[in-house]
């Protein structure tokens, strides 16, 4: 009484091969790296239009043309060294 006969199954044929499972891959940290990956990508993207749009609405506003006059004024003047690589303050030890 202890054995099963499976009376309405063929036995299973050692040339043939198993069904295709419909279960989810074995694999998903991989799937899940590439869905990070993909966020990852477009968070990315999205943060440097914003950040673009940031830098337009900057330059055009008062506080942007400002700013830019001002660098164009400091490149023009002199350093206050003299030479453009000296620096501002000289400092002895003991002396």
């Amino acid at each position: 009484m202890g054995n099963v006969c499976a009376c309405f199954e063929p036995p299973p044929s050692t040339t043939e091969k198993p069904a295709p499972s419909t279960a989810l891959p074995t694999h998903t940290h991989t799937t899940s790296h590439q869905r990070k990956t993909e966020q990852d990508a477009e968070a990315r993207a999205m943060a440097a239009l914003a950040a673009q749009e940031r830098s337009e609405k900057f330059e055009k506003s008062a506080q942007g043309r400002a700013a830019r006059a001002q660098a164009v004024a400091a490149a023009k003047k002199p350093s206050p060294a003299g030479r453009a690589n000296e620096p501002v303050l000289k400092w002895q030890m003991g002396g």
